[in-house]
């Protein structure tokens, strides 16, 4: 299934990625939802649909060699991907990297936005790499805070399986330990990162988003200001 997809809507941009990063229940899906609606970007991905939907395309016995070690216990990938979500485990770099080389094959024109990934320093310099490597410039990150108090409620109250007390505290402790590392190294490798509370309104966190993202189209524009193509 390709990525969401808004090109009717198209930036100035002519090729470039953000990242939005933020712990379960900073509300990254609904802020991209609302991104792509409003027509600010012209695609909303997500590692964690793209995963889903690797699992479910033939073309993941291509995938499966760099999961040997983790499969022997379970019956397939997509048991072995179930058994990470419910239990808040990290989905093995090697495996995140087949699938974004994968994806970037077909990235959209325009701006659009990856939520969620990169969640390790391996993945985000992998990224970078793959980014680079396909013309495709990475624009910033945007980082949504929230509260381990207030991520804890939003998640509860939605009643999804995979939402179990025990299981959303693995995964605030795994953002902690893994993601706000990953967070440092990107902005220290000169990725700029933009801070946003995602406490407040839905309505204030999108306009914020926005308002960075149009920072990033007047820096580009002002480093390469013959062509429409972003350059960092």
């Amino acid at each position: 299934m390709p990525l969401a997809d808004n090109r009717s809507l198209q930036p100035r941009l002519e090729r470039g990625v953000f990242l939005l990063l933020g712990a379960s229940g900073s509300g990254k899906g609904s802020v991209g939802a609302a991104l792509l609606e409003r027509g600010a970007i012209t695609a909303h991905a997500s590692m964690g649909a793209w995963l889903r939907e690797a699992l479910l395309d033939p073309a993941t016995a291509t995938l499966e060699p760099h999961l040997a070690p983790q499969l022997a216990e379970f019956a397939s990938p997509l048991e072995y991907l179930r058994h990470c979500v419910m239990n808040g485990l990290l989905i093995p770099d090697a495996w995140t990297q087949a699938v974004i080389d994968l994806r970037l094959e077909h990235a959209p024109a325009g701006l659009w936005l990856l939520d969620g990934y990169p969640r390790t320093v391996g993945a985000a310099q992998h990224l970078i790499t793959a980014l680079e490597r396909k013309g495709i410039a990475l624009l910033g990150v945007v980082h949504l805070r929230v509260l381990n108090e207030v991520a804890m409620q939003r998640l509860l109250a939605r009643g999804r399986s995979d939402d179990r007390e025990s299981a959303i505290l693995e995964r605030l402790e795994f953002y902690h330990f893994s993601v706000l590392p990953t967070l440092e190294w990107l902005e220290t490798h000169g990725v700029e990162v933009v801070e946003i509370s995602s406490e407040q309104h839905l309505e204030l966190v999108v306009s914020a988003v926005e308002s960075a993202l149009e920072g990033w189209r007047e820096k580009s524009a002002d480093v390469n200001p013959r062509s429409s193509r972003p350059t960092l």
